[in-house]
């Protein structure tokens, strides 16, 4: 048997499981579309719109997968969210395996959902929603077909856990004047801005060398509009979270 021993970079010790009650969370965005001006304000996720939070004031509920093309049959999902407690739920659905676009409940529900990925050995050929509380409901999650994976700049701290934001990165390839925001929302309160920036195409990248903490409960959402239609954005942060010692 192999002896693992820790090494003196905390970030690769958390990567391989060495730090008790702590991981990583890499989240990924990407709007094709942004709106122009702030009154078009978008979150950076593939509904490219403002993400809906207000649709899970309706409580916990399960989610109805399908995807826009009837070929997707038997595609494997894996959702990730959160349960109506807050606590971290993961659950694999596999699509109807006659018509990809019949929708296919979840067995659990969810407050939140952060991540839908494409766990078989087929690529999905179309978009694959999920949908909150029934096959037409409001879309909470988007697969856009070749990725394989939402591309959702957003997240919600489970409860019992503290986060700590590392890093935060927005980039675009168009020559146009971008402002992106990131903004949280404690539990029970409304978004409030954290961190702004503006950059005209490529890249911007801000590390905090001392690391944002964000409570149990707090959404995450990083929004962004252009200064003309129709420019894509990525948006990329970096959370540690520390499990609560009293696990409130």
């Amino acid at each position: 048997m192999a002896n693992y021993y820790p090494t003196e970079d905390t970030y690769l010790n958390i990567a391989r499981g060495l730090v008790r009650n702590t991981f990583d969370i890499h989240k990924f965005g990407s709007n094709s579309a942004l709106g122009n001006g702030v009154a078009n304000i978008e979150t950076i996720w593939d509904g490219s719109s403002l993400y809906p939070w207000a649709t899970w004031d309706a409580g916990a509920n399960t989610v109805f997968l399908e995807s826009s093309q009837s070929g997707d049959t038997s595609r494997v999902v894996e959702i990730q969210g959160l349960d109506a407690n807050y606590d971290m739920l993961t659950e694999t659905i596999t699509l109807d395996g006659s018509n990809g676009t019949t929708a296919v409940e979840s067995t659990n529900e969810y407050i939140r959902l952060h991540r839908m990925r494409n766990v078989g050995s087929t690529d999905i050929s179309g978009n694959v929603t999920a949908k909150y509380g029934a096959s037409g409901g409001t879309t909470v999650a988007q697969i856009s077909g070749s990725h394989n994976q939402t591309l959702m700049g957003i997240y919600t701290i489970p409860a019992g856990y503290k986060g700590f934001l590392l890093q935060l990165e927005g980039s675009s390839k168009k020559n146009a004047e971008i402002t992106m925001k990131l903004t949280f929302r404690d539990f029970g309160q409304v978004f409030r801005t954290i961190h702004q920036c503006s950059f005209i195409g490529g890249q911007y990248d801000f590390n905090f060398s001392v690391p944002l903490a964000v409570e149990a409960k707090t959404d995450i959402d990083v929004r962004a509009f252009a200064g003309s239609a129709g420019v894509s954005v990525d948006a990329t942060f970096n959370l540690v979270l520390i499990k609560n010692p009293l696990g409130s």
